[in-house]
């Protein structure tokens, strides 16, 4: 194997080692250290505490998936999903 192939190899091994690098889906209860969800008339609004670790990438494509299960659930009102960490919002994700 020559150089090149061994660093590919080696950092593909190191992505898969990384929360949510390795192409599964993220786990909601490894990435959400907490949060809060609340039901309102017309909104739903869920806010989500991040872990160390996970990109602004990964906290937009978790806030994505959350905030459509949530209008699944909730078909008759908007639905407001963020991510946050350390008070820095990672993702604001909106389904009217």
């Amino acid at each position: 194997m020559n150089v090149i192939g061994g660093f590919v190899v080696a950092m593909a091994i190191i992505f898969s080692l990384v929360p949510g690098c390795g192409g599964d889906d993220i786990d909601f209860d490894e990435a959400v250290k907490g949060g809060q969800l609340d039901v309102r008339e017309e909104v739903v609004l869920q806010t989500m505490l991040m872990e160390d670790g996970y990109t602004r990438e990964q906290a937009e494509k978790l806030a994505q998936q959350k905030a459509e299960e949530l209008k699944e659930e909730y078909p008759d009102r908007a639905v407001n999903v963020q991510a946050v960490r350390e008070g820095e919002n990672l993702a604001n994700i909106e389904i009217e």
